[in-house]
């Protein structure tokens, strides 16, 4: 009879190896080999190996819930900030920022929240101050032709039932003619401002030579230099020169030399002084009155509409020309401030025009 082999797998339990049994028959001598492995060792560090795999995924699950909490809690709660900050703000509360402290990505984020915050607040405060520049405006005009136009009314009135005496007449006539005058001026002076303001003036440049123009200048200022005692002192080169509309420039000069004479006590000095600067590409030009400055706190104001320094002179100029001649230098690109001297002894101001064609 022929060897035999019989193999045979006993079942296992959960932790457990099965156990294996290999009998070996001899046909010949009939006999009967039993070799069995328990395996029990093997079976006992499975079983063990087993139970360590079944905890650590209890607490790989359990730390990735308390991973998952904590990062949601990351990342909700500087959303949530934001949310807060954004309701504030369309409250009109725009004080409000949000405040990160090392959020990453989410930095950037409230970085750009933030900076839109400050550009509607800035908006808003832009926004009230042209609300109230534009009731001030209004108040304004309304006060610049209230006064000439009562005055004409009374006069006419005065005339039309005959109540003003022949020799007076010549003298209210002329009271008259002056307050059309202002009227006139006031009316040209809120077109000019309106279509610089608006873009609507278009500048014909040219090389203007820039001693002849401010001699030009004050050709025309000199019936009220003649009423008043000034020294007017000029120090122009005759080599230089502007890229700028000539009738535009002796506005600019008319508007600058005429306030400072206007302002300038009698026996004072007025100078005018020209020089080339930023290496040849502009002309600084400066216009100084003696004897009188102007308060610190009123000095950002100067360039305002109907801004008038000196209140018991509010009767001259329609108080548009320094914002007028504002928009004028910055339309040719140029720059303009005003300062008290350091001494305190008068006041300057400096603009620069370009010297050639950009």
């Amino acid at each position: 009879m022929r060897d035999q082999q019989l193999f045979r797998k006993t079942s296992a339990t959960w932790f457990g190896l099965p156990e294996l049994e290999l009998y070996l028959i001899d046909g010949e001598r009939n006999r009967l080999l039993l070799l069995k492995n328990p395996m029990g060792q093997s079976a006992e560090t499975l079983s063990h190996m087993r139970r360590t795999l079944i905890y650590s995924g209890l607490i790989a699950i359990l730390l990735g819930v308390l991973i998952s909490y904590g990062t949601s809690r990351y990342t909700v709660t500087p959303i949530r900030n934001i949310q807060h900050v954004a309701r504030k703000v369309v409250q009109g509360d725009f004080r409000q920022r949000v405040r990160m402290e090392s959020y990453e990505e989410l930095d950037d984020l409230a970085a750009t929240f933030n900076q839109a915050v400050d550009r509607v607040e800035e908006t808003m405060k832009e926004q009230q101050r042209l609300d109230q520049l534009s009731k001030q405006f209004v108040s304004n005009v309304s006060h610049e032709f209230r006064v000439p136009l009562t005055s004409l009314a009374g006069f006419l009135e005065l005339l039309q039932e005959d109540k003003i005496p022949a020799k007076d007449k010549g003298k209210v006539t002329a009271i008259m003619q002056k307050d059309v005058e202002r009227l006139s001026r006031l009316v040209h002076d809120l077109l000019d401002l309106s279509r610089l303001q608006s873009g609507k003036i278009e500048l014909e440049r040219e090389l203007v030579p820039l001693k002849p123009t401010v001699e030009e200048t004050l050709d025309r200022l000199s019936p009220q230099l003649e009423n008043k005692p000034l020294s007017v002192t000029s120090d122009v080169k005759p080599s230089l020169v502007v890229w700028a509309d000539e009738d535009r420039l002796q506005q600019i000069l008319l508007n600058l030399i005429g306030n400072a004479v206007q302002h300038s006590p009698a026996g004072e000095s007025v100078e005018i002084g020209a020089r080339s600067v930023q290496g040849g590409q502009a002309v600084q030009i400066t216009v100084v009155n003696r004897g009188t400055t102007i308060p610190p706190e009123e000095l950002p104001y100067l360039w305002e509409r109907f801004t008038k320094v000196d209140k018991s002179r509010s009767k001259q100029g329609t108080g548009l020309g320094l914002a007028i001649t504002r928009e004028l230098v910055h339309l040719h690109g140029g720059h303009i401030e005003a300062d008290n001297l350091p001494d305190q002894s008068g006041v300057r101001v400096t603009f620069t025009l370009p010297a050639r064609e950009n």
